[in-house]
């Protein structure tokens, strides 16, 4: 049984205030968890540390898709493609319980750009094949108009041509990221603290010696403790929030480095848009495409690519950018989707390395970028959610190479297997664990967030009252509550809700309606009271109205 827990919160704040790491990591989103996770297996003693939850921005916005970008191979992106699907192999045996293959539908329709590029698109479909898409063994396919409907039965008789088949992957994007860092915590004794604000970063005065230390301050949002924090070097990963950390005397940094792209999600139940595939839909008028994503008993539609210049924290959907996304998707159905079966509704700001242009966010490159922004200090800056570990391997090169760590043996973490991923040592199997307590379709979703830590939640539902849902018309478990607080770090109920289950993105209102009861149910955890727990519910309903479709009318 892990041991990351609000009390190994408590420990690791006292490590790092009382000891001096090697390599500081700002950001505990997925490209500060890949580097805290690639410094550690290095022998790097390693603190990281995050101003909210893990994950809390970008990482847990995403479309939870593990791919390659089919589209930057229009432009001309190929090492990008071959990286990213690359690094979709490694992911899948480093975390084979989180990265599953998924199959994604390209239709061909009538009056849509597909209709007159069919030769162009079975191109391209085998181009990515041989940039790394067949990796497993899985060729794309064209397929009939029956076996399209078969597949995406909500589209239109009348306008599905036919399609192609390829194959790429999907993931709990916030879980990925919890694995990541408790994998370095757990396994490589990483220092690692949500709820954590750095206020300013002081670059060492004699930054040409060995002794140089850099200083850092900070605060304990939980406490509103202040606490100054040593490192011989720092790396900033904290996404579109990485030129806002404040570097004291620094001359060198780019406050431009991060240009913010807009992408917005819908959920609706299952049964509005079935299917087991992907599907990509042509926008009418636009040049690209949006997908549906198959998620439980809901499906995510998205994704929209646009500037955007407000405030960083909790963005939220518009009502334009909701209808552009039922739009695209009505305009290739039989039966319309409408605002009112919309459940939960969800943005996510993408970190773009900016190159001082004015080409559209949906034309702009998803490379990254790492440099020093002041003696012993680095950034790494833009990249994809697929790419995160090739991210954090290049930066962790960089710390060793440009501030000051010296030489590192070369990164392993390709090797590894992330927190969770079933080993040869486990004598039963998992899943037969489960559905012993909660059956065989509740175990086979379990087993797919837990991987081996599932047997913990198996053994929490030996107790009946924990095997009901949350909440009626949600997936998760009143034990996986529990879990989440005794093992998963788990602060606020917003963590509980949002980001160690999805019930906030999945049914916004259902969500909600249960947060007092799960408060209720984890207070004990977490030394609540009942003050403490209304504060909880109210924080939460506050945090969480940015998933409210309708608010965005």
């Amino acid at each position: 049984m892990t041991t990351f827990s609000i009390d190994r919160r408590d420990r690791d704040i006292d490590r790092l205030t009382s000891a001096e790491f090697d390599l500081l990591v700002v950001g505990g989103g997925i490209t500060g968890a890949g580097v805290a996770l690639d410094a550690a297996t290095r022998g790097l003693s390693v603190g990281l540390v995050e101003k909210g939850d893990f994950a809390t921005g970008t990482s847990s916005r995403s479309s939870r898709l593990i791919h390659g970008g089919l589209r930057y191979l229009r432009q001309r992106e190929f090492g990008l493609v071959h990286e990213a699907l690359r690094e979709r192999q490694h992911l899948s045996e480093m975390a084979p319980h989180l990265v599953k293959p998924l199959p994604f539908l390209l239709p061909i329709l009538v009056g849509s750009p597909f209709d007159d590029m069919k030769t162009a698109l079975r191109a391209g479909l085998w181009l990515y094949d041989l940039a790394g898409g067949a990796r497993g063994g899985r060729f794309h396919q064209r397929i009939s108009m029956g076996e399209s409907l078969a597949m995406s039965p909500a589209l239109s008789q009348s306008k599905v041509l036919d399609g192609f088949i390829y194959w790429d992957a999907v993931n709990d994007d916030a879980r990925t990221t919890l694995s990541v860092i408790r994998t370095a915590a757990n396994r490589y004794d990483a220092a690692v603290v949500n709820y954590c604000e750095v206020l300013e970063v002081n670059p060492p005065r004699r930054h040409s010696t060995d002794e140089a230390r850099v200083r850092i301050a900070a605060r304990d949002v939980i406490s509103d403790e202040l606490l100054e924090l040593r490192a011989r070097a720092v790396m900033i990963a904290s996404g579109v929030w990485s030129d806002k950390i404040a570097v004291a005397d620094n001359r060198g940094q780019h406050p431009e480095r991060i240009r913010p792209a807009k992408g917005i999600h819908v959920v609706v139940p299952r049964d509005q848009f079935p299917g087991d595939a992907a599907t990509l839909l042509p926008v009418p008028g636009d040049d690209r495409f949006i997908f549906t994503i198959p998620w439980g008993g809901y499906t995510l539609i998205g994704t929209t690519d646009t500037d955007y210049d407000g405030p960083l924290d909790d963005p939220a959907a518009d009502s334009d950018e909701i209808d552009y996304l039922l739009d695209t998707v009505n305009a290739w159905t039989s039966k319309p989707i409408g605002r009112s079966s919309v459940t939960s509704s969800f943005a996510g700001l993408r970190p773009l390395a900016s190159a001082g242009t004015d080409e559209k966010t949906a034309d702009m490159s998803r490379r990254h970028i790492v440099e020093a922004v002041a003696p012993r200090i680095g950034a790494v800056y833009g990249g994809k959610f697929t790419t995160w570990r090739s991210m954090a391997a290049e930066a962790v090169d960089f710390a060793g190479t440009d501030l000051g760590l010296g030489r590192l043996p070369r990164s392993v973490t390709a090797d590894q297997l992330i927190d969770g991923a079933q080993t040869s040592e486990s004598c039963t199997p998992t899943s037969a664990l489960l559905e012993s307590t909660v059956g065989e379709e509740s175990a086979g979703r379990i087993y797919a967030r837990y991987g081996s830590h599932a047997r913990a939640i198996a053994a929490l539902c030996e107790d009946p009252a924990l095997r009901t849902p949350l909440a009626p018309g949600l997936d998760y478990l009143r034990a996986e509550a529990i879990y989440a607080a005794r093992h998963e770090m788990a602060v606020t109920l917003d963590d509980l809700l949002t980001r160690r289950t999805r019930s906030s993105t999945d049914n916004w209102r259902v969500a909600r309606a249960s947060a007092a009861e799960v408060a209720a149910l984890v207070a004990g955890e977490l030394g609540w009271s009942h003050a403490d727990r209304d504060v909880q519910v109210a924080e939460y309903i506050r945090a969480t109205e940015q998933f409210d479709p309708k608010a965005a009318e």
